[in-house]
């Protein structure tokens, strides 16, 4: 009447619950389905009841799907099957055609997204505080951890494709993700410039360069402050003149903060009070 069994179906045992007579206990009767498809007549094959439970379970991990998937500048994007664990990124470049001419190997990247491998219990319980209560280094590895792109691998694509250094290859995992952006030709200027925006990439130009095609500094910027947001790692770099920009980097670029002379000139003036106060004490009392 339920048009039969699942391929997935576990035949050894079956569940039957069923309620006691008073309505509220049960109890469970076990039955091997295999047997009774063979043979009605066997005591297992018990007439039911109303309200009856039946169940069926499934074979435990029977013909698992693991698939990653390759996204972006490759011949044959998709969806790709894989042996979890022993498939490795070398042979799904190799099925997808590896990158197209338009790639950027230099930033592709692979996530994993199974939970096990990408959990971070400390950041979870970071996210859960406020900053006020974070110490320096809690806050700074809060900052560091939002930064970054969960559960990406440390990997040189170029390397590993070109067949310069295997050690890169590593095993893959149900549900990992490939991405191959296309390549970029632009630098990014963000924050206090006359127009901000992306610039045409010019190679071994350094931040300067960046900024003054940009207009230059708008009248507030906080130069002390520049940071070079690197497009390959994401890292957050204090640049020098001699700090090469690279392609797809962004200049980031923040606002000098208000600066409230009053506000200054008051507390300047009642830390001197207490100061003098403190002078008149002390030679008070070495007069004394």
């Amino acid at each position: 009447m339920a048009f039969g069994l699942k391929i997935d179906a576990f035949l050894e045992k079956g569940e039957l619950v069923r309620f006691k007579e008073d309505g509220k206990d049960t109890q469970i009767l076990f039955f091997n389905v295999e047997k009774i498809l063979d043979n009605y007549d066997i005591s297992e094959n018990y007439i039911l009841q109303s309200d009856d439970r039946i169940y069926i379970r499934t074979i435990p991990e029977f013909h698992e799907q693991n698939s990653v998937t390759v996204f972006g500048e490759v011949k044959f994007p998709g969806d790709y099957s894989i042996e979890d664990s022993k498939t490795t990124l070398l042979e799904i470049l190799q099925k997808c055609g590896g990158p197209t001419a338009r790639a950027d190997i230099e930033n592709a990247f692979i996530q994993r997204r199974s939970k096990e491998d990408v959990v971070d219990t400390e950041f979870e319980r970071l996210k859960k505080m406020s900053i006020q209560d974070m110490t320096p280094l809690e806050y700074e590895y809060f900052k560091t951890k939002s930064r970054e792109l969960i559960g990406k691998f440390s990997i040189d694509f170029n390397k590993l494709w070109n067949g310069e250094d295997s050690s890169y290859d590593v095993a893959l995992k149900d549900a990992d993700y490939i991405y191959f952006p296309s390549k970029i030709s632009t630098v990014s200027v963000s924050g206090q410039v006359k127009n901000p925006g992306l610039i045409t990439y010019v190679p071994n130009k350094n931040y300067l360069y960046y900024i003054e095609q940009a207009g230059g500094f708008s009248w507030n910027p906080r130069k002390s402050k520049i940071r070079i947001i690197r497009a390959s790692t994401g890292e957050w770099l204090k640049p020098t003149k001699k700090t090469v920009i690279e392609v797809g980097d962004m200049i980031f670029i923040p606002e000098k903060p208000e600066f409230d002379y009053w506000e200054f000139a008051k507390d300047f003036m009642g830390i001197a009070a207490q100061v003098a106060t403190v002078f008149i004490v002390i030679k008070n009392a070495v007069s004394q």
